[in-house]
């Protein structure tokens, strides 16, 4: 093992032994050129780094001409010293020079969209130059001006005159102050010269590309156009043969140099396909033990490190090779561009294989993002890797072509039956049955909110795209055909790992299921010890913020398809992220999410101490539980205010302005948000001079029962009930509130107790005492007392007065001490007697007299009823 090892080894160690010695003759590779360009067959020359200087590029500076701009060094320890006004004014003079110089060019040559992309880096660093020459003067300008202020205003007429010193102070700081003013005045307005002039090459270069990509040409059913083909196609076969001939003899000058290129371009594929493989197969068997059907996320995730896998190697070898191949000189100029496009097609068609794959997996249906049927997978994966290699077959030869000098019939021609073979691509994708009924009966399982289904609705799109291409290349529009396949290419890859991204963010963020399903939370939870609400918010806020973010990725690669160059794309993304203006004010993006994201940071620190206040201080014995939350409450509300002023700072917003428009809108304030006002100020008299607390057992406005919450506004209550009453935080200002738990727990139990007029009221005393000192749960200091209160309607009345430690126990311990009096009593057979009352009745004469009458009517009655004539 180890000897295979070292062999494989060998290779890679004497080809970069080669290389090494090689390294100083290496020559830089040019950037890649933009997709955009090669839509259009604008190509950038690299002839053109032997082509003499362009007359408005900054030339370099000599030794004796002070308006050179002086280099700034990198890393220094000393001061630097103040630049002199007289050379920044030269040198917005020079700037200012170069801007009509490419004014000038720019007005000469509006149809050259190579010298118009150029000019864009230029007109982008002057303008920079500008802007830093502002920041230099602006600190300048205030320590000038806070001077003059600090020598007050100038004496009027019959006040006495300031002295000699102190006029010449004044007149030189005005005159400095006059020429700083001045040469910002300057650099703000090539500032702006230079914005409408990077405008106006942007519109030029949009009309040039509106041009090409709506330019009619012959269409490809004339038969001349076919003719001139087959005429010059020998002769641009004659013209690569000499080009491939001359490439060869460079390779053979220096054959050993190449093989060592070669061989090291082999073993890193060699080896990076051998890891790629056994991590891969190994990952998915692994994943496939622990569950039969794997959750959407595992899917998404296992997605995206496969199709990296599956495209890593052979990228990293043609990488490697042609790389290796430019930096070591053995790649002519023509060989040299060539080779760029080929290696950019190979990412193309590597990348939409890689994606398809991952995607649809035809060989794995439990991998599938999408539910569909095995062979309708595997003839998507097929179309849409032949999409991917018309294109970069067309990449190729677009750039082949004017390296061998075809005519422009052989390109339109080349490009219309590019444009058809991706049309008739698109019909067959239109052909091909996205689901299998009978299929998805069977085989689908999965019952999770990730079960995603391949929308029908796509072939519609489609459908009409491939007409539309058919169409326009039938009639001679063929850069327009191309534009459009070319787009349907690169928005294609965009949308795949975009939603490929979006779905795996989603399903890393889901918050449905059990917590195995929610995969951030439960890290969440489990790393940062957060409680689930809190996990809630951060996973939600991350899975927006990820998702937000991801168009934005996508915006250069669309801008350069589009036609824009990538110096246009990050110029563009530069003016939305870091700073564009609307009117008066410049809004930038970055700093709107550095605020935003400062505040959660700032309020997430604040949440942090309140739950270590709450973990630490608030256990028992360390420290009052109350007082604990008034801190608690304290550093939340100063953790929101630090947070909103770092924020609100941060963003470029003035506070100082803030303060005057709250000041003025504080009258209003004042009458329209009284009571809400009235109850904030409240809440922090609450929060500060703590007359309840959380905890408290208050009465107030008819209503007692226990503090839960003492908030900004208001405090709620739970009474015994159970039932939550919100109570203002003014009514515990302006009311009177009874507090019984407001400096410690202690309380006092008044049982009244009513025994028989037989009883003997000493021993009652002294026995209701001794019960009340004998109860376990009343305190004997203060002690306990009894009294004898008067002489009731139907009993002796005595009062028990014993305190207890714990005033919520209040009831516990009076029906415990009335159970204990109850049976002592008994036992010392004295009676509680029940109410008792004496009626007596006066002046009975007049009710005699009507029972008498009463008595008299019913004897009658009855007599007549049974016959009798005497009655």
């Amino acid at each position: 093992m180890l000897y295979r090892r070292i062999s494989s080894a060998l290779p890679v160690v004497v080809a970069c032994y080669v290389l090494t010695t090689a390294s100083a003759r290496a020559e830089p590779m040019p950037d890649f050129v933009p997709p955009g360009a090669l839509i259009t067959g604008v190509l950038q020359d690299d002839a053109e780094k032997t082509a003499p200087s362009d007359p408005t590029d900054p030339q370099p500076p000599s030794a004796g001409d002070p308006t050179t701009l002086a280099p700034t060094p990198i890393h220094t320890t000393a001061p630097q010293p103040v630049q002199p006004l007289k050379d920044i004014a030269s040198e917005l003079a020079v700037l200012a020079q170069q801007v009509d110089a490419l004014d000038s060019a720019i007005g000469d040559q509006p149809r050259d969209d190579d010298f118009l992309a150029r000019s864009r880096p230029k007109i982008e660093a002057i303008s920079k130059a500008a802007g830093d020459t502002i920041s230099k003067l602006e600190p300048r300008l205030k320590d000038i001006e806070s001077q003059v202020e600090k020598l007050g205003p100038k004496p009027k007429d019959g006040e006495a005159p300031e002295t000699a010193q102190i006029a010449s102070e004044r007149m030189e700081l005005r005159k400095k102050q006059a020429e700083i003013t001045g040469a910002i005045k300057a650099a703000e307005l090539l500032r702006e010269r230079t914005g409408q002039l990077a405008a106006r090459v942007q519109s030029l270069r949009q009309g040039l590309f509106t041009a090409i990509v709506l330019a009619r040409g012959p269409s490809p059913l004339s038969p001349s156009l076919w003719a001139d083909v087959f005429t010059e196609l020998p002769a641009g076969g004659r013209q690569l043969v000499s080009i491939l001939s001359q490439w060869w003899t460079v390779l053979s000058g220096q054959w050993l140099m190449a093989l060592a290129i070669l061989v090291l371009a082999v073993a890193a594929y060699s080896l990076l396909r051998g890891a790629t493989t056994h991590l891969r197969v190994r990952g998915l068997m692994q994943i496939a033990a622990d569950e039969d059907r794997p959750t959407f996320f595992k899917r998404a995730t296992t997605a995206l490190w496969v199709a990296a896998s599956l495209m890593l190697p052979a990228v990293a070898c043609a990488a490697i090779f042609i790389f290796g191949l430019d930096a070591a000189g053995l790649l002519p100029i023509e060989v040299r561009r060539l080779a760029r496009v080929c290696l950019l097609a190979l990412v193309i068609i590597l990348a939409v294989w890689a994606l398809s794959h991952a995607i649809l997996q035809p060989l794995r249906p439990a991998w599938r993002l999408f539910d569909v049927p095995a062979q309708p997978a595997q003839r998507l994966t097929t179309i849409f890797t032949l999409m991917a290699v018309v294109y970069g077959i067309d990449l190729i030869l677009q750039e082949l072509m004017p390296a061998v000098f075809l005519p422009r019939p052989v390109l339109i021609a080349e490009a219309a039956l590019a444009t058809l073979a991706f049309a008739v691509l698109l019909f067959a994708f239109v052909r091909t049955p996205l689901t299998n009924k009978a299929v998805e009966a069977t085989t689908s399982t999965d019952a999770s909110p990730w079960h995603i289904m391949m929308p029908r609705w796509l072939k519609w799109p489609a459908l009409a795209l491939a007409l539309g291409v058919t169409i326009a290349a039938l009639m001679g529009y063929v850069a327009l055909g191309r534009f459009v396949v070319g787009q349907v290419i690169v928005a294609g890859c965009l949308v795949a790992l975009g939603m490929l991204l979006l779905l795996a963010v989603r399903a890393l963020a889901n918050q449905q299921g059990s917590i195995a399903d929610r995969p951030l939370e439960r890290a969440l939870r489990t790393h940062l010890k957060l409680e689930q609400s809190q996990a809630q918010l951060l996973t939600r806020t991350t899975s927006l913020a990820v998702q937000a973010a991801l168009p934005f990725a996508a915006l250069p690669v669309l801008f350069m398809s589009w036609g824009y160059s990538l110096t246009d794309a990050i110029a563009w993304l530069k003016s939305l992220f870091f700073g564009f203006q609307v009117g008066q004010f410049r809004i930038s993006l970055v700093e709107l999410c550095i605020a935003a994201g400062l505040f959660v940071a700032i309020l997430f620190l604040t949440r942090l101490a309140q739950r270590w206040i709450t973990t630490r201080l608030m256990q028992p014995g360390r420290m009052d539980h109350g007082v604990a939350n008034s801190i608690q409450t304290a550093v939340g509300y100063l953790g929101v205010v630090a947070a909103t002023l770092a924020a609100v700072s941060y963003a470029g917003f003035d506070i100082t302005n803030l303060a005057i428009v709250a000041g003025a809108l504080s009258i209003g304030i004042g009458f329209g948000l009284q009571s809400i006002v009235n109850n904030f100020v409240s809440g922090l008299i609450i929060l500060f001079e703590r007359p309840i607390k959380v905890g408290d057992w208050v009465s107030v406005n008819n209503y007692e029962g226990h503090v839960r919450r003492i908030s900004v506004r208001s405090t709620e209550i739970e009474t015994f009930d159970r039932t939550n009453v919100i109570v203002p935080n003014s009514e515990f200002i302006s009311n009177a509130v009874v507090n019984l738990t407001h400096r410690n727990a202690l309380g006092r139990v008044i049982i009244p107790v009513g025994v028989s007029y037989q009883a003997d009221p000493e021993f009652v005393q002294d026995l209701l005492l001794r019960v009340a000192r004998d109860c376990p749960l009343v305190l004997g200091v203060p002690a306990p007392s009894v009294a004898f209160e008067d002489f009731g309607a139907s009993s002796l009345d005595f009062t028990v007065r014993a305190y207890i430690e714990d005033v919520n126990n209040r009831l516990s311990v009076a029906s415990d001490l009335r159970i204990r009096i109850f049976k002592a009593l008994a036992a010392a057979n004295v009676e509680i007697p029940y109410p008792q009352q004496d009626v007596h009745m006066r002046d009975l004469d007049p009710v005699r007299t009507v029972l008498q009458q009463l008595a008299l009517e019913r004897t009658t009655r009855a007599q007549s009823d049974n016959g009798d004539p005497s009655s």
